[in-house]
């Protein structure tokens, strides 16, 4: 559940950067193609570029093409920032909410639903195994994955054999069942499978 909070958290402020970004430059009087090509949403939106010349493989400016990319602003590109910076730093969250528009507004949507998820956690009534990978088997125990590969929970092997006994029915009931092949598992342990998306919530 954390993993999930902190990567929406990344991609809304990925795309707040993203948009204020935009605003700021058409602000200082940055051409709109301009602002669209240097700011392409994804690699989709990116017009191909051409094989690096002789200067770019050296590492050396190519001044005509820098001179074409800044027009106006060429010679006060670090001015340009400046001023962009002064733009943004006295925003308030409605501001930028405003600003940037509706894929923020359900990025942060998303942050909110989550954080709200981590922050108060709690056991479905219903419960389900959710999906996971065991990537190593050693002295009675697997370690699986969920979220990700570089994250891992090590879990008794006796209770991943059982857990297809949670396949939507009442949380209660199939602890009960658990508790018949002599697997009791205590609320505590019960709410980190969940955390960790070993098991989820049954529709």
């Amino acid at each position: 559940m954390g993993a999930a909070l902190w990567t929406a958290l990344r991609d809304l402020l990925t795309a707040v950067e993203l948009e204020l970004g935009r605003w700021t430059a058409l602000a200082e009087g940055v051409p709109a193609e301009v602002v669209h090509g240097f700011l392409a949403r994804s690699e989709h939106d990116r017009r191909p570029e051409a094989p690096p010349d002789g200067p770019a493989v050296d590492g050396i400016a190519d001044q005509t093409a820098h001179r074409a990319l800044w027009g106006e602003l060429t010679g006060d590109e670090g001015g340009f920032y400046r001023r962009c910076a002064e733009r943004v730093s006295d925003l308030d969250w409605s501001e930028v909410a405003g600003i940037c528009g509706t894929e923020v507004a359900v990025r942060a949507a998303v942050v909110r639903e989550r954080y709200a998820a981590w922050a108060t956690p709690g056991i479905p009534e219903r419960l389900r195994v959710g999906r996971f990978e065991v990537v190593t088997t050693r002295g009675g125990g697997c370690r699986v994955v969920t979220h990700s590969s570089l994250d891992a929970i090590d879990l008794p092997s006796q209770l991943i054999a059982l857990l297809p006994l949670f396949a939507g029915q009442a949380t209660e009931q199939a602890l009960r069942q658990l508790e018949r092949y002599g697997a009791r598992i205590d609320p505590s342990f019960l709410q980190e499978l969940v955390d960790w998306g070993v098991l989820v919530e049954a529709p």
